[in-house]
């Protein structure tokens, strides 16, 4: 076996490691690169020198100002779960959708569509739904199993709805391949932005929240009406509720849109959200430490896989696993146009 294809190896390595073991996947790629370095330098395919690369790839990856809005989409979506915003907006959501057995698995479906996007990961999105969604879903006496697969939609929307951390990094890399592309062949061409991606991914997002409130109704004919004992939100939840979907929607659209950086809507977002706490009064003592704690793990569970990763690849290229891809999808699709 050549080093090129060791790194195939590799990548199935990882895929064993993160689903076999339940390790997180940052821990799975370090282990995989350390395996592909070692395996370079013993045979000579991959010098001292190369791998010498790594902390300037790792600083032009953090030098990157759109990692800023991260942290702040994070510190948003703390700010919401622990300042009552949250619970107000599933309460109103759950009146909206009618008093019937559906109601509370409806709005679980919404609360995620609305703030899984600022938490950042699904495993964040989960976490938080639990939190807030999952004991008002056992006060209405949803099943559990039901209960359990609302809130894992419900967290699954943050990465498809825009625009999410997910849609940001993924829409940067994106620009960053397609404007190396064209410089390398010279091509002037209009290149893809993370705006054009995420535009591409609303109509898909709104299928997939569309599809689950559905989902959830027909779930919903199959409850006891007699089980349901949502509570009506009050005047101030009412009022709290339209607000905060019309600042956090219109910061969120207006990125989604083009008319707002996402760092400027996160900043703005984070420092309103705080702002309401300090007035209202819902922050209380010693929640400001938690949530900042809270932001700075999420923070740090999502640059780990960005750093793992990043390491991995390059450990990929000085194999020489990319060329040999890239050589084999040629020949491929060389083969598919003399079959057409």
């Amino acid at each position: 076996m050549t080093t090129a294809a060791f790194g195939l190896t590799l990548l199935a390595l990882v895929v064993a490691v993160v689903i076999g073991t339940g390790l997180p996947a940052y821990i799975a790629l370090l282990l995989a690169a350390v395996i592909g370095a070692l395996t370079g330098l013993s045979t000579g395919a991959v010098t001292l020198d190369l791998l010498g690369a790594l902390p300037v790839r790792l600083l032009n990856l953090l030098e990157n100002d759109l990692l800023q809005a991260l942290p702040l989409y994070l510190l948003m979506g703390a700010l919401l779960n622990r300042i009552g915003l949250a619970e107000a907006l599933f309460c109103c959501f759950s009146r909206l959708a009618g008093s019937g057995p559906a109601a509370p698995m409806v709005a679980g479906i919404g609360l995620g569509a609305l703030i899984g996007p600022m938490n950042g990961s699904v495993g964040a999105s989960v976490l938080a739904m639990t939190r807030t969604v999952g004991p008002r879903l056992a006060g209405a006496r949803v099943a559990g199993a039901t209960r359990e697969a609302i809130i894992a939609v419900a967290g699954t929307l943050g990465v498809v709805v825009p625009p999410s951390l997910v849609l940001i990094l993924l829409g940067d890399a994106l620009l960053t391949a397609h404007t190396i592309a064209s410089n390398a062949t010279g091509r002037g061409e209009r290149i893809v932005n993370t705006q054009d991606l995420m535009r591409g991914a609303l109509p898909a997002a709104a299928m997939f929240v569309l599809g689950a409130i559905g989902v959830a109704f027909w779930l919903g004919r199959h409850q006891p009406r007699q089980t349901i004992g949502m509570d009506r939100p009050s005047g101030r939840d009412m009022v709290t509720s339209v607000v905060a979907l019309a600042v956090i929607g219109g910061l969120l659209g207006g990125v989604v849109m083009g008319q707002f950086y996402a760092v400027e809507a996160a900043a703005a977002g984070a420092v309103l959200l705080f702002g309401w706490a300090l007035t209202s009064g819902s922050l209380r003592r010693g929640e400001l430490a938690r949530v900042l704690s809270e932001t700075l793990a999420s923070t740090g569970v999502l640059f780990a896989p960005l750093l793992a990763a990043t390491t991995f690849t390059l450990v990929l290229r000085l194999l020489g696993t990319d060329k040999m891809h890239s050589k084999s999808f040629s020949s491929w699709c060389r083969s598919w146009r003399r079959l057409c």
